[in-house]
């Protein structure tokens, strides 16, 4: 499918900002797909891959929501960094 990208985005019609692509011109690409036994074999590569971009989307999150939670209070000098360092300390 990658090596397919390139030919499908130069199929976009369109002058207005709204590329669209032709169902008709998509229908008659012909795409090479491993076979069955190939897909099983790349699948639990695939879901490691989907694991860990999981996992790294919930700590993207979590340190948004600590970043929203602290940068107040540091600029306001409701806190200091010195504190913040300490607590990190003691949890870790």
């Amino acid at each position: 499918m990658l090596l397919a990208q390139p030919a499908i985005e130069a199929m976009g019609e369109g002058s207005t900002g709204q590329t669209e692509l032709s169902r008709v011109k998509l229908a008659g690409m012909r795409l090479r797909l491993p076979d069955s036994e190939a897909m099983g074999n790349l699948r639990p590569a695939l879901d490691v891959l989907e694991a860990r971009g999981d996992q790294a989307l919930a700590e993207s999150r979590d340190l948004g929501h600590l970043r929203d939670a602290l940068l107040p209070k540091l600029v306001s000098g409701e806190i200091r960094v010195r504190e913040v360092e300490k607590v990190v300390e003691d949890a870790t």
